[in-house]
């Protein structure tokens, strides 16, 4: 909540993208299996910045963010 959301590259051996934060518009379509982290944390998000299709993902409502996203416009929904 400090920092807000900080958009992060990837560069594996599949998978590469530029820094980007993903996002879903439903909780009940996240995207769990294409984090690789332990601990994700969901977070209602109030941007009015683009929002770009996913490109990695098979399933429709997933999306990803290129610019922050400030503290005072996300709300700590879950931490798993």
């Amino acid at each position: 909540m400090k920092e807000g959301l900080l958009p992060k590259s990837y560069n594996g051996h599949i998978i590469k993208y530029e820094p980007r934060i993903f996002v879903s518009d439903s909780k009940k379509n996240l995207a769990f299996d294409y984090v690789g982290y332990e601990d994700v944390d969901v977070w209602e998000i109030i941007t009015k910045q683009p929002v770009f299709d996913d490109p990695f993902s098979s399933f429709p409502g997933h999306f990803y963010l290129e610019k922050p996203i400030p503290p005072e416009n996300l709300k700590l929904i879950k931490c798993y």
